[in-house]
């Protein structure tokens, strides 16, 4: 069994993601989008591997000359046209899986939590070679996925999860739940799940050099705004990755 993203993220639920907010939005999407500012210039390229809806998109194509996002999912295609359009902002229906068909490379390429919905160490490392390829040299990668602690511990008050009895931190495995949104609503998510050796040896054997390697948690802010989260910060929720290939 495993899991894609359109057979999760309907049209409503897409809906969801784009007007509403969860602790992503306040401390791993952030993280990355300090981190694609560094290397912005308006001569300088970016690809949004599955893009969403579209609105982190936007806030990253402000200092570069040209983006594309993509996303498997027609319906967060079709908000991200209708909700989050820009000049220097193309997007478009394409698998993540099949980047080469884009035939272009770009100085940066960003994945705010989508590569996790690889459903094997194979696919996993197809994908992460995709994605070298397609950069420029000199380009980052820079991307953020769920703590594989936070799915495994599974005791988070902002996401739940469900996954098989007897599933092992070693292995890969298929797992859906909940996400809880700053509105008090929940969405429904669903992935792949991958341990921190599987997303630092595939990077490493693809040919990326590490620069930067993050485990945010919620901010006291966050805590004092929610405060039922605060068993949450005691443990990293996030894993925010820049590597460059040289």
């Amino acid at each position: 069994m495993s899991l894609k993203p359109e057979d999760i993220y309907t049209h409503e639920n897409s809906m969801k993601w784009e007007l509403n907010e969860s602790m992503p939005d306040f401390v791993a999407r952030p993280l990355v989008l300090e981190i694609v500012k560094k290397y912005s210039s308006k001569d300088k390229s970016l690809l949004d591997v599955g893009c969403g809806t579209g609105r982190w998109t936007k806030k990253m194509a402000v200092d570069y000359e040209s983006v594309v996002g993509i996303d498997s999912v027609k319906a967060m295609i079709d908000i991200s046209k209708k909700l989050n359009p820009s000049d220097n902002i193309t997007y478009s229906l394409v698998d993540m899986f099949e980047l080469r068909a884009l035939n272009k490379t770009f100085d940066v390429i960003t994945a705010l939590s989508v590569i996790q919905y690889s459903v094997d160490n194979v696919q996993f490392a197809g994908l992460i070679k995709q994605i070298f390829d397609s950069l420029n040299t000199g380009g980052h990668f820079v991307f953020w996925v769920p703590h594989p602690m936070l799915i495994m511990m599974n005791t988070s008050n902002w996401e739940k999860c469900k996954f098989e009895e007897g599933s092992s931190y070693f292995s890969n495995f298929p797992f859906t739940g909940k996400v809880r949104l700053t509105n008090g609503d929940w969405k429904n998510i669903g992935a792949n799940f991958h341990s921190i050796q599987e997303y630092l040896n595939t990077l490493v054997n693809a040919g990326f050099k590490l620069v930067s390697f993050n485990e945010p948690s919620i901010s006291k802010e966050f805590v004092e705004k929610y405060p039922d989260m605060e068993p949450d910060s005691r443990y990293p929720s996030f894993l925010v990755v820049d590597v460059v290939k040289e």
